[in-house]
């Protein structure tokens, strides 16, 4: 028996009682996370949405993974260099904007390239800001690795 807060509890239901809790801080951090994107008006594609994973690590343990190959770009910026690739930006315009014209898309689509390598991109940093949102709550419950 282990006690929690004065009532003796068993093992296994303090585990279950702590895998529950920390699931929930977990799709709160999920929810949390498309709350930021809509503050820093990320461009939320369908990739980066639906890259999100939930997975427990061990007992007390969870985390989100964002696979979208980009995110890292979203997340912390990138500076002037490099122009990004095109046929990105093209897939893009066409699944946000509906442009069906594959001319028009393919010249907006270097206009925008250009201005990428030239100026970089400006950080959104909607993980790290939904995190400290619910460390505001929870406190060092929730951290970032």
């Amino acid at each position: 028996m282990i006690e929690i807060e004065g009532i003796e509890v068993e093992e296994h239901i303090k585990k279950k009682l702590i895998d529950y809790v920390v699931e929930t801080i977990t799709q709160q951090l999920r929810a949390e996370i498309f709350k930021q994107m809509a503050i820093f008006d990320v461009i939320v594609t369908w990739k980066l949405a639906h890259s999100m994973e939930d997975k427990k690590i061990e007992d007390g343990y969870w985390e989100i993974d964002i696979n979208a190959p980009y995110a890292g770009i979203v997340e912390f910026g990138r500076g002037a260099g490099k122009p990004p690739p095109l046929k990105a930006i093209e897939i893009w315009l066409y699944h946000k904007f509906h442009i069906t014209d594959k001319a028009e898309r393919i010249a907006l689509a270097k206009k925008i390239r250009k201005n990428i390598a030239e100026g970089g991109y400006a950080a959104r940093p909607f993980t790290r800001s939904a995190i400290e949102e619910l460390m505001k709550k929870y406190g060092s419950t929730v951290y970032l690795w």
